[in-house]
């Protein structure tokens, strides 16, 4: 049925719990099997703090093959995943681990001239990636928003962030103006 459809019908096909490259290239040849004239964009998502560790690695074995590179169109999207790191390792450590992945996989990318979006998996709780979106999005890693955001808001945050035209005209306009600020004003590096 994908295969028939057209190419708006469907975003993109999310790799939850990515591990190694093979699960994205599973996915690809899936895609080229069903003959699939507009194959959908297949995003890694990070989740736990192995895999935010493991991420930079797993991302560099796929640019490394430059059939993937041209797939691609040098344009990748990466979700992190807020809950399962925070699970694992707690709030402190899994904010570390996730500020670390991105800096990793922007750096990655600028060096394999990928256009990144970071796509974040946002929740209520601060556990689940939730709190004030301005801050938020001005507290990620400079480098890693470049005027290019992508967010799910999940359970009870899509009534309370865009329940009546009002708030969702708001809450659109906090996001465009952090991700367009991002990249003017970074944020400056943490010390150690």
């Amino acid at each position: 049925l994908c295969a028939e459809l057209g190419p708006q019908s469907l975003g993109a096909t999310v790799i939850t719990l990515y591990r190694t490259p093979s699960d994205i290239l599973a996915v690809e040849l899936l895609q080229k099997a069903t003959g699939s004239a507009s194959p959908l964009r297949v995003v890694p998502l990070f989740e736990t703090v192995d895999d935010l560790i493991r991420a930079p690695t797993t991302m560099k074995e796929l640019f490394q093959l430059s059939w993937f590179l041209e797939r691609i169109k040098y344009k990748q999207e990466i979700m992190i995943g807020y809950s399962d790191s925070a699970k694992d390792a707690g709030r402190l450590t899994s904010a570390w681990e996730l500020y670390k992945a991105q800096e990793k996989i922007a750096a990655l990318c600028k060096e394999y001239k990928v256009q990144v979006t970071l796509f974040h998996g946002r929740g209520g709780t601060v556990g689940r990636g939730g709190g004030p979106t301005y801050i938020a999005i001005n507290s990620q890693p400079p480098g890693t928003i470049d005027g290019r955001l992508r967010v799910t808001e999940q359970g009870e945050m899509i009534e309370a962030q865009f329940g009546s035209p009002g708030i969702a005209l708001r809450t659109l306009e906090v996001y465009v103006t952090a991700t367009l600020q991002a990249p003017l004003i970074p944020p400056a590096p943490p010390s150690d």
